[in-house]
């Protein structure tokens, strides 16, 4: 993988860790760099299996993409996975507690 690649891995796991989202928008704020410049690294990221786009246009991590994160990452020795597109679409997971929007989950190790 080229080194501007490594950048642009790097920048979307920051901005993961920031929000639930990534946008190449996100990206190009986080990197100073023009959205066109993000959208071919994007396209080169995604060819090369890193990445993929969810139907919002949101830029999610493929596994290898993780695997990639990990190497460059040995610090990290979890990576916790949820999905909730596999609901309903009427079923809400967040509800609002003390004012904050809030998710209840749980942890099953076994």
């Amino acid at each position: 993988m080229y080194e501007s690649g490594e950048d642009y891995l790097e920048a979307i796991l920051m901005i993961k860790n920031e929000c639930e989202i990534v946008r190449s928008i996100d990206v190009a704020h986080k990197l100073n760099v023009s959205k066109p410049s993000v959208s071919r690294a994007m396209g080169i990221l995604k060819d090369e299996g890193f990445i993929y786009f969810d139907e919002s246009q949101h830029i999610l991590f493929t596994e290898k993409g993780l695997q990639k994160v990990l190497e460059e990452y040995p610090s990290i020795e979890v990576i916790i996975d949820l999905h909730r597109d596999g609901v309903a679409d009427d079923t809400r997971l967040v509800t609002e507690v003390d004012g904050k929007p809030t998710a209840q989950f749980m942890f099953f190790n076994g």
